[in-house]
């Protein structure tokens, strides 16, 4: 759905810059109106990876159409490279350690307004982290993607509660494929333990069912609100709330794993990376 939505968005970017360009709206696109258009969004500031998805959007809607495909070609594939080079992004999101998510439980209590907001925010950082979960397997990101986050019958434990089943139905790189069954085991650091900080939440939360993380009047947890406890809690401990983003718990534990000795294609598949692009999570 997410990549269904990118490239609309890029056919509709194309079709209005020829618009406002006086350039023909006919189709197939030609290759000097392509050039023009990536040429048009470097010097509008645009990153190198929305360039590129631009790029593969228009790519998409030739290909089903049996048009010839105006990106394959060596000056725009040349053009997508020099855009590359000269403005390399770097991802400055901060890993949250497991230092740091000991230090943000700590404070939960004076950011939350109540103790149910206090044990949802810890299950929902503490499985973050030690699942290696993006935010949108959490919380309520869009309606489009509502069948995503977890629901209560999602999770559950081995009979002495040593390990926690968590079953990923959808996520972003499994959108139609079978369900993926996560176990993640009692941590030694008491305080900081998912089991013991997703059992306190459950004895607080109605045994009913729905979106596991909902607030008390069963309105679902959203990105916005995991997002925004989160900057609260990095602001009172006095570090830059803006380095630390929904995905520094996965970058966190990513590279937690990595320093610990755990290898590369380990930390792959318990990440459910479908690319190599993991290692950029992996801050050593």
């Amino acid at each position: 759905m997410n990549t269904r939505i990118a490239y609309d968005t890029a056919v509709k970017a194309f079709n209005n810059f020829r618009v406002s360009h006086g350039l023909s709206s006919c189709w197939p696109a030609t290759r000097q109106q392509l050039v023009y258009f990536v040429a048009s969004c470097f010097e509008k500031g645009f990153s190198p990876a929305t360039i590129s998805t631009y790029c593969s959007g228009i790519s998409f809607y030739h290909k089903i159409n049996a048009w010839s495909d105006p990106t394959d070609t060596f000056i725009i594939t040349k053009m997508l490279e020099g855009c590359r080079r000269s403005r390399n992004c770097s991802d400055d999101r901060a890993p949250i350690s497991k230092e740091l998510l000991d230090s943000i439980l700590k404070v939960l209590p004076d950011v939350c307004y109540d103790n149910y907001e206090c044990k949802l925010f810890s299950a929902a950082y503490t499985l973050a982290y030690f699942g290696l979960l993006r935010v949108g397997e959490l919380a309520f990101t869009t309606a489009a993607q509502s069948d995503r986050p977890l629901q209560y019958k999602d999770i559950g434990f081995n009979p002495d509660r040593s390990i926690m089943l968590v079953c990923i139905r959808k996520s972003k790189t499994n959108q139609r494929g079978m369900p993926t069954k996560l176990q993640i085991a009692s941590s030694i650091e008491d305080s900081i333990c998912c089991i013991k900080a997703m059992v306190g939440y459950l004895q607080v939360r109605q045994a009913d069912q729905g979106y596991l993380f909902c607030h008390q009047n069963k309105k679902p947890l959203s990105r916005y609100q995991f997002a925004s406890v989160l900057s609260k809690c990095i602001k009172a401990l006095g570090l830059p709330c803006m380095k630390y983003k929904t995905h520094s718990f996965r970058i966190g534990r990513a590279t937690e794993l990595a320093t610990s000795g755990v290898s590369m294609e380990t930390i792959k598949l318990m990440g459910r990376w479908t690319s190599n692009v993991y290692s950029k999570y992996i801050r050593l």
